[in-house]
């Protein structure tokens, strides 16, 4: 049996993640982690290594699906651990989303998507946007984290970046890359550049307790002066 863990709300996927190996080992299972490449080896391992895993063993990875390739042999590896119901695999995708997870149809997928008033928030971010940047933040719900807010707009502005600098920022869609340079439009380069040293001003600030702002405050006093 294989689970996998995904969503672009990387903070909710990885609590999920680190919550359910937890709960694994209150019922007794013995935690195994394993290189996402060497998941094939499991039931030789079980087979071959009598006594050397619990009879509970949970085998955990990191980015399998990256390692999954177009390998006949592969993919009916991959079935088996599937299909086989004495080994139980854990893996956790950092922002993969659900469509891009490979054979989605033979593991257990659970994904944690972004509530969507986050990407009204980085669409909003542009110079003369300044009240319907500062109204989303302010009307952004208390469940989502202040420093998930942080990293969405520090990812986002250096995607603007990027291809502010005509380059293709990683995993990238051709619809969302358009998105992007469409709103890079509204920057400049140096007002790009500045917004972003800002961003990672605030963070050294936070870090190091010498911010007397919350979070969400210091980005509405930046985006005051920058937007």
């Amino acid at each position: 049996m294989i689970t996998i863990i995904c969503g672009e709300d990387i903070v909710a996927s990885r609590k999920y993640f680190t919550d359910l190996k937890n709960e694994y080992i209150k019922k007794g299972y013995e935690i195994q982690e394993v290189v996402a490449n060497q998941i094939s080896d499991i039931d030789r391992w079980m087979g071959e290594s009598i006594g050397l895993f619990s009879s509970k063993a949970v085998f955990v990875t990191q980015g399998l699906n990256k390692t999954i390739s177009r390998k006949v042999s592969e993919k009916k590896n991959i079935e088996m651990l599937s299909r086989n119901k004495e080994v139980i695999l854990l893996d956790w995708e950092e922002s993969l989303t659900g469509r891009e997870v490979k054979m989605a149809k033979l593991v257990t997928l659970k994904e944690f998507k972004l509530d969507q008033s986050i990407f009204k928030l980085t669409d909003a971010c542009y110079p003369g946007n300044l009240e319907r940047f500062c109204t989303i933040l302010e009307s952004l719900p208390a469940k989502i984290e202040d420093g998930f807010i942080f990293f969405m707009l520090v990812k986002h502005l250096r995607n603007l970046i990027l291809v502010k600098s005509n380059q293709k920022p990683a995993r990238m869609m051709d619809w969302q890359v358009w998105k992007l340079q469409k709103q890079a439009k509204y920057w400049s380069s140096d007002s790009l550049i500045t917004f972003y040293d800002n961003l990672q001003r605030i963070d050294v600030r936070i870090k190091t307790s010498n911010n007397p702002y919350s979070l969400r405050r210091s980005l509405d006093i930046l985006a005051y002066y920058l937007l």
